[in-house]
Formats: structure tokens, C-alpha cells, sequence
């Protein structure tokens, strides 16, 4: 098992090298490739956690601040296939094709309300995004709130899971000041501030004859100053990502997950010319990357992302 771990750290190692010397026409060395696909993963996921249940709630807050002739009309653009249903007073269900894809307390308040405070059980995202949540579940527990003109969109781990237990592992938080002043209706067609951090996981498999690794890989960031129009384009903004490879994963039924190797990525974001730019800053070197725009999450998307964390490490 050692002598096949050694001869594999031994290929990533001698393509570092490789990689490291190659000289493109435009001078970039590409030293920091990797760190550009850990962008344009960190980019896409961040898309998707905040395009799905988050950006749904604020359709349905759309829906619910709207005269009664209006909310047809909503519906019709937001809600082409789901519905929406009343569970009670303060509780709501958005549901497609008979299941649940989250659960809504507004607490009797709209988002536009100062202090108002709306819990979310999600059970759409923690589908569509499960490969990335740290703790696994199958559902994810939000609060979105309002602070002033500011608006919170923070995970909290698994459904009815208390903030003390050893499951409890937050997901994300994001807090988004539109600069209309205004509680977004489609985060996809709203200019705003945006700051947060989080920590995103990489789950994957590595099979030695009939046994089978799980390999638990972290990204952990922070997102400071950030100016966008559809959380795909970044205007600007300071990311800094922690990324944390679990070396015991890699010794067959190794089950402690608490020694970690980790490498610290800094980007300036930057959009121009139609295209996502990060000045990445990792080795000690800062170079200037186009940012890759991942559609979707796949096999091959993922494979190619731990191949990318093995070779930083």
C-alpha cells in the first residue's frame, strides 16, 4: 500500500515540476493552475448554494408581500413547476412533483420588515449540492434575516441538529447589501455587496483492489468586499480559501479525519472584457488566471478538482 502511495506522490510531484517550468506565451508560468481550478470550483458552488433555496425564499417573499391579483403572475415566473402550499399560519412549502423542496417559518414578518427573521429547512439544496456539505445530511437549516438594509443568508448544519452537538458543522453564511436598498427578488438580477465565508467539502472514493477510502478534502473561505450582479460575476472582491487535504484518509480504512496538510489561497476577483479574472496568490507567487466557469457539478468536474488538490500538496 506504501510503495503504491510513494510511486503515486512521486508522479504529482515530478508534474509539479513540470508545470511549474512550462512557460506559456503570455508569461504565465502556471504555478498557481491549481489554485485557479479551487476558484472555479469555490465560483460555481457558491453560485449554486445561493441560486437555489436561497434565491427561491426571496421569490417567495415576492410572492407573499404581492396583492392577491399579483401573485399569479409571480407564480407564473417563479413557480413554473412547484407550488406553493400553506402548512399553517407562519409555515409554508414549496413542493414539485409531490416532494417537499423546503419549508418556510416567516414568524408572521416579511423580509422587508425590520428584524424580520425567516427559518428555512432545505431539502432541495442539500440534494443538488450534497458532495459539498461537510456534514453529509440530508437537509440543510437556514435563517435568512434582515439587519438594516442588509440581508443574512446563514446555514446551520443538519435539521433540528443543536449548535453544540458534534454533527453540527455550519455550511455557509453570506450577507448581501443590494444597492437598491430593497429585499432582493432574484438574486440573478440584483446588484449587490456580498461577504461571507463558509466551508465547502470534497468528497470522492479511491478503490485498492476490493476496498474502498472515502477521501475528505476541505475548502474553507472567506469572501470580503465583493461586488456582484449574478454570482457568476465578480466584479471584485478579496477571497481567501484555506484548503485542508485529509492525508489519513489515503491509508486504507483510516478513519480519523483530524490531521490535516492545508495550503492558503489568496484571489483579488476582478471581471472584464466579459470574462472572470482572479490575481491568485499561493507558493509565494501571484499570478493573473482566467477563471474557468463550471456549468455543473459531474464526475469528471470532481475528478479533476482532487487531482488538482493532490498536486498542491
Amino acid at each position: 500500500m506504501k510503495k503504491i502511495l510513494s510511486i503515486t506522490a512521486l508522479i504529482a510531484a515530478i508534474s509539479v515540476l513540470i508545470s511549474s517550468c512550462k512557460v506559456e506565451d503570455n508569461s504565465v508560468t502556471q504555478l498557481n493552475k491549481n489554485g485557479m481550478m479551487l476558484t472555479s470550483y469555490w465560483q460555481t458552488a457558491t453560485q449554486r448554494v445561493l441560486m437555489q433555496t436561497p434565491n427561491t425564499v426571496f421569490h417567495f417573499n415576492a410572492w407573499l408581500s404581492a396583492p392577491e391579483e399579483e401573485r399569479p403572475a409571480i407564480e407564473d415566473k417563479y413557480f413554473i413547476y412547484s407550488k406553493i402550499r400553506q402548512l399553517s399560519d407562519n409555515e409554508w412549502a414549496i413542493i414539485q412533483n409531490g416532494k417537499t423542496l423546503c419549508r418556510i417559518n416567516t414568524g408572521g414578518k416579511l423580509l422587508s420588515e425590520p428584524n424580520a427573521e425567516w427559518t428555512v429547512v432545505d431539502y432541495n439544496q442539500s440534494e443538488l449540492v450534497k458532495d459539498m456539505m461537510p456534514f453529509g445530511k440530508d437537509s440543510v437549516r437556514l435563517t435568512i434575516n434582515r439587519s438594516g438594509n442588509q440581508w443574512g443568508i446563514l446555514s446551520h448544519g443538519q435539521e433540528e441538529t443543536p449548535q453544540n452537538s458534534a454533527d453540527y458543522f455550519p455550511f455557509y453564511s453570506f450577507y448581501i447589501t443590494p444597492e437598491s436598498g430593497l429585499v432582493p427578488t432574484d438574486l440573478s438580477d440584483c446588484r449587490c455587496d456580498v461577504n461571507g465565508g463558509g466551508c465547502y467539502a470534497v468528497h470522492t472514493y479511491m478503490y485498492y483492489g476490493n476496498e474502498s477510502v472515502e477521501i475528505h478534502d476541505y475548502i474553507t473561505f472567506g469572501l470580503i468586499g465583493a461586488t456582484t450582479g449574478d454570482c457568476f460575476r465578480w466584479e471584485n472582491g478579496d477571497l481567501t480559501m484555506r484548503i485542508y487535504a485529509d492525508a489519513n484518509a489515503y491509508e486504507v480504512g483510516a478513519t480519523s479525519h483530524e490531521q490535516y496538510d492545508e495550503i492558503l489561497i489568496h484571489d483579488e476577483l476582478s471581471f472584464r472584457g466579459g470574462n472572470q479574472y482572479a490575481y491568485i496568490t499561493m507558493h509565494d507567487v501571484t499570478e493573473t488566471w482566467q477563471v474557468e466557469r463550471l456549468e455543473e457539478y459531474d464526475n469528471f468536474v470532481c475528478g479533476n478538482l482532487i487531482l488538482a488538490l493532490f498536486e498542491i500538496f
